[in-house]
């Protein structure tokens, strides 16, 4: 299983919590019970992977979008959406998991403050992509390289508003 760098710090620290409180549970010192909760965190943590697709059964994901702006939603509701003419830059983050790679595509605006993220295997998205081709510089190419030969890089750059607004 491969976990993120949140998730290994979590069960790092559950671990060291462990460690450190379990000579104290043995000689009386420190009660079992705030060790047992811990072990039953690390296991949690640890296991998650496994089981993150369960919360996300049945909640249809989608992606629409008109000449204004781009709309993702889950389930009956809209998660978020990102004007056209605010998108400042365009990356994709990719994480590695046992099944397969998840890959986002991260819409940002000018100061980091919105953003809208599409998964590439929502319903509505090979549409997008094609729309985001059309965009002025945007190199295809130069993406499917960068995800090939990304190595242990996980989040890429492939589009940026030049200064001019296009």
């Amino acid at each position: 299983m491969k976990y993120s760098k949140f998730e290994w710090a979590c069960i790092g620290f559950c671990l060291l919590y462990i460690v450190i409180m379990l000579p104290s549970a043995m000689s009386g010192e420190a009660g079992w019970s705030s060790i047992g909760f811990f072990v039953l965190c690390a296991v949690i943590i640890g296991l998650s992977p496994k089981f993150n697709h369960w919360f996300d059964a049945g909640k249809r994901q989608w992606v629409e979008f008109d000449e204004d702006e781009i709309r993702r939603f889950r389930g009956d509701s809209l998660v978020e959406s990102i004007q056209w003419n605010n998108i400042a830059e365009i990356s994709v983050s990719i994480e590695s998991h046992s099944e397969k790679d998840l890959v986002n595509w991260i819409f940002i605006t000018p100061d980091n403050s919105k953003g809208c993220v599409v998964p590439n295997d929502v319903e509505g998205f090979t549409e997008l992509l094609l729309q985001v081709e059309k965009l002025p510089r945007f190199d295809k190419q130069k993406v499917i390289d960068d995800i090939n030969s990304r190595g242990d890089e996980s989040w890429f750059n492939v589009w940026q508003r030049d200064e001019k607004g296009k």
